[in-house]
């Protein structure tokens, strides 16, 4: 090729600059991102299989593993050791003091009413708080003047979909019973 044909590809003196450019660029994007597109998917599948098990199928539920000797001694001896504990429950003085102790949110804090320990077993707590027929049933206390109790319906069933509930995003526990209260409260 002469100069004068070689005028006609004028583009390659610039392809010669910008060809190295581009060709790291695109080198550089694919180690920057094939790590982080590998860690969404690593967490992306397993959430989707969970949510969209008609597309995915049930899957294999990973089995637990067995439990070493050693851990199972030291569970038997925790639980010898509980039986034969001397422990007392600590005086009202005492756990009032113990809740005293733990400090005020902020300066000039009043705990309104005042720190009180009723003595009452749990099941005489959930007769008197959280059962169907509780007399002084805690969800309907009102905190302001505004606020209106308005439902409480008779502990049930879970409603279908609610079998279970998540408390920490990965572990459900099976939902016995669930009670539906309904309050129109005032945000301050």
């Amino acid at each position: 090729m002469t100069n004068k044909h070689r005028k006609r590809f004028a583009c390659n003196r610039c392809l010669k600059l910008q060809y190295p450019i581009v060709r790291t660029l695109y080198v550089a994007m694919w180690l920057y991102y094939i790590p982080f597109s590998a860690i969404t998917v690593n967490f992306t599948l397993p959430f989707a299989r969970k949510k969209y098990t008609e597309w995915f199928g049930e899957g294999e539920i990973p089995e637990a593993g067995e439990m070493s000797g050693e851990y199972e001694e030291w569970i038997a001896n925790q639980l010898a050791q509980a039986a034969d504990s001397n422990y007392n429950e600590p005086s009202t003085e005492k756990l009032v003091a113990m809740m005293e102790k733990i400090p005020a949110p902020m300066e000039g804090w009043v705990t309104h009413p005042a720190i009180s320990v009723t003595p009452m077993s749990l099941e005489n707590y959930w007769d008197c708080f959280w059962s169907n027929e509780a007399p002084y049933f805690l969800p309907s206390i009102i905190r302001d003047a505004e606020d209106v109790f308005e439902l409480a319906v008779a502990w049930n069933d879970p409603a279908p979909g609610y079998e279970t509930q998540s408390i920490d995003g990965v572990n459900d526990i099976e939902v016995i019973q669930e009670r539906r209260v309904e309050k129109r409260v005032r945000i301050r």
